[in-house]
């Protein structure tokens, strides 16, 4: 009987390990989801590497009108909301076009760009990549 390869020995404990075959530094590679300190979120449930945590999209012309409004956190009830998108939007037509196109809000970060009279807004997490929503 020969000894177990350390291969053999992470399949035995766990059979969802995959060995990559690079030293490192204790990551473990479950199938598509890599389990590292950026997979979860600032509340702590886990997410995938290239998951996107889009809070809410705000479609605004140039008066400050709201044209659409989408939310994807349920937990924002309609008073807040409400709230949150007149501050949002206020604070978004005050900026002027040599700022940058993201500012922090609360607990959220808003990314926004203007397409002729219409201001696209969109909030996220703070931990989120501005560039990348930007795109």
């Amino acid at each position: 009987p020969t000894s177990p390869t350390r291969r053999e020995e992470n399949a035995s404990v766990c059979p969802t390990v995959v060995d990559c075959g690079f030293n490192l530094p204790r990551t473990r590679v479950t199938g598509w989801l890599l389990r590292g300190p950026r997979d979860r979120s600032r509340t702590g449930e886990l997410r995938a590497p290239g998951a996107m945590t889009i809070k809410f999209v705000l479609l605004v012309n140039k008066q400050g009108q709201t044209r659409l409004a989408k939310y994807f956190d349920v937990s924002i009830t309609t008073e807040e909301r409400r709230a949150l998108e007149g501050e949002v939007v206020r604070k978004c037509l005050a900026r002027t076009d040599k700022q940058c196109s993201f500012y922090d809000h609360r607990q959220y970060k808003i990314v926004y760009r203007r397409y002729a009279s219409l201001f696209f807004m969109v909030g996220v997490d703070d931990d989120e990549n501005e560039l990348a929503i930007l795109e």
